[in-house]
């Protein structure tokens, strides 16, 4: 049956239009995610709204439904909501995204936008401006070359897509620009900025997209601000592609999609175009890899990210490229993650953060920091950094001097996962202050630890040694049900000093789940394996009287040092070679 959005809201006393988004739920938990979702609207809605001011505005809504349950995210955004069965109240002061859910995520939600108000708008007169006022306008491609503007004015919907090649080009307003009458046998990127430069793209909604949302494609100097792209309704709907671009700001934006959210990714014109559905063999590949420019200087900061499916950040997978570089992300809110839960060895894994580095191409400088995530489903890992053969390109790559520093989560699970595949190398990773609250298992592993440095050694030989120049530091992991706090494997130069470790709270997960003995203790906090060079110094640990176990355990290492390995209670078992 088809859903129908049934709120009202009033801006300042005055009712506003809502838009209707579809969104489908139908991919199967163990179906590799390609072209699985369906194109047609199968009932599933949410509903949109957007306002400007640059004053503060009162806000009021209705539903024919109850919306005595309401959440609202990202968490404590409106703190002084009134909310009853009729209505919800409350003032917004700060622009930004708003949502609310009366029955839950998949129950017809609200998403209201609060923009400040336009500034330069254009000239409908000019030549230069493609100009769309209030109403229903299909118009198919829209063609921008340069020095062009595209205007979509408040109140239009815009069914089409476009495609802009050139430099000094502007799209801008507060309109919708939809893909909803777009099926499959005409898919095509819904913005496609094609080698663009000086591009300034703001304020529109994307809407309803039939394939990827917004692609940069050898793109160099580009502003992105309070865009909203609202996806869903099919799975190849990556919300953001960074594809061979550089020099990206993308700021106050909105991105729901069931694919990936941000996608940098090295996508050589000649190697892989879905407008030509064009694909070369792995030797042709291999000839354009030196050309592909790199993915460097991107900043993308206070965004609201909503993933349906797949990954919110995605680094890597496609990389033609020369490198990857110098992408930070911070002062983020992921409000919903996939509820698909694969294996973490899996090609099709979710997570929060993947770094996929292929094709002999570097991952480098990366910085994830202040970023707030709101998770619905246990068992969900966090980050998975894995050097890997990406069919059809060609072999390994490398990730090197990565930080996540104060990521928040507020869940029932999570695992941090660090997972090296058959070859390439990790160096200069960072962990620091980030809350890791309430951590649990992650099905079918063979190792549970909130932090997991996971490779596949079982002595020290330079051969396994591929994880190096890591530290953690400054985390807090409170009320942990996995067996391990922090797990060191296959690594060298490691530092584990000045995290703060919560009592273990287990329950009949207490060991492994195939063995779920409630009696059995828990394992160390930290058990270091097969590692070289490990220092464990100034960690805070719960009283021994909750533990009942030792703090840290080291086996088969070179080097373990530390002021932790002496504690009263810890006892390090020698290393033995």
């Amino acid at each position: 049956m088809r859903k129908e959005i049934d709120y009202k809201v009033f801006v300042g006393g005055k009712e506003i239009d809502l838009f209707r988004v579809a969104v489908s739920y139908t991919p199967e938990k163990d179906e590799p995610p390609v072209y699985a979702c369906r194109f047609d609207d199968d009932g599933n809605c949410y509903g949109i709204g957007s306002f400007d001011s640059d004053e503060p505005v009162q806000v009021e809504i209705r539903c024919k439904r109850s919306l005595a349950q309401t959440v609202i995210l990202p968490e404590n955004s409106i703190p002084e909501a009134q909310i009853s069965a009729e209505k919800i109240a409350f003032k917004l002061k700060k622009h930004g995204t708003y949502i609310f859910e009366p029955e839950g995520y998949k129950g017809t939600p609200l998403i209201l936008f609060f923009n400040p108000s336009e500034k330069h708008i254009p000239d409908q007169a000019d030549p230069k401006v493609h100009w769309f006022g209030p109403g229903l306008h299909r118009v198919g491609m829209i063609e921008l070359k340069d020095g062009e503007t595209l205007y979509l004015a408040p109140g239009a919907v815009v069914e089409g897509a476009l495609h802009a090649m050139g430099d000094n080009i502007r799209v801008c307003g507060r309109g919708i620009l939809t893909q909803r009458a777009i099926g499959l046998k005409d898919v095509r990127f819904c913005l496609d900025f094609d080698h663009c430069r000086n591009l300034t793209f703001e304020g529109i909604i994307v809407a309803d997209p039939a394939f990827w949302n917004v692609v940069f494609r050898d793109c160099d100097g580009v502003v992105m601000d309070h865009v909203k792209v609202c996806g869903g309704r099919f799975l190849n709907d990556d919300g953001i592609d960074l594809c061979n671009s550089s020099n990206v700001t993308i700021r106050n934006c909105f991105i729901r999609a069931q694919d990936d959210i941000i996608a940098p990714k090295g996508l050589h014109p000649e190697v892989w175009d879905p407008v030509a559905k064009k694909r070369l063999n792995n030797d042709e590949i291999a000839a354009f890899y030196e050309t592909g420019r790199g993915v460097e200087h991107i900043l993308i900061e206070h965004c609201v990210f909503w993933c349906d499916t797949a990954n919110v950040f995605r680094v890597g997978y496609e990389c033609t490229a020369s490198m990857m570089a110098d992408i930070v992300a911070r002062d983020c809110d992921v409000v919903h993650v996939s509820d698909i839960l694969r294996d973490i060895e899996f090609f099709w894994s979710n997570q929060v953060f993947y770094l996929q580095a292929s094709h002999g191409m570097t991952i480098r400088d990366l910085l994830f920091e202040d970023i707030r995530i709101h998770m619905d489903v246990t068992d969900l890992p966090l980050v998975k950094i894995l050097p890997q053969e990406c069919p059809p390109w060609i072999g390994f790559g490398n990730i090197r001097n990565c930080t996540f520093r104060n990521i928040g989560m507020s869940c029932a699970a999570i695992l941090y996962e660090i997972y090296w595949g058959e070859s390439g190398v990790t160096e200069d990773l960072l962990v620091d202050r980030n809350l890791f609250d309430h951590t649990g298992y992650f099905k079918n592993q063979d190792l549970y630890a909130t932090v997991s440095i996971t490779g596949l050694g079982t002595e020290v030989s330079e051969d396994f040694l591929l994880y190096k120049d890591i530290i953690i530091s400054n985390n807090v992991m409170m009320r942990r049900t996995t067996d391990y706090a922090v797990y060191v494997n296959s690594a060298k130069n490691v530092k584990i000093i000045g995290n703060s470790f919560g009592p273990f709270v287990g329950n009949d997960f207490t060991s492994h789940p195939e063995d779920p003995d409630p009696d059995n203790a828990p394992r160390p906090l930290i058990h270091v394996f097969a590692a070289m060079d490990v220092e464990i110094s100034d960690n805070t640990y719960p009283s021994a009287d909750l533990m009942g176990v030792d703090y840290v355990v080291a086996e088969k290492n070179i080097h373990v040092y530390g002021s932790d390995v002496e504690l009263d209670g810890s006892p390090l078992i020698p290393d033995d070679l």
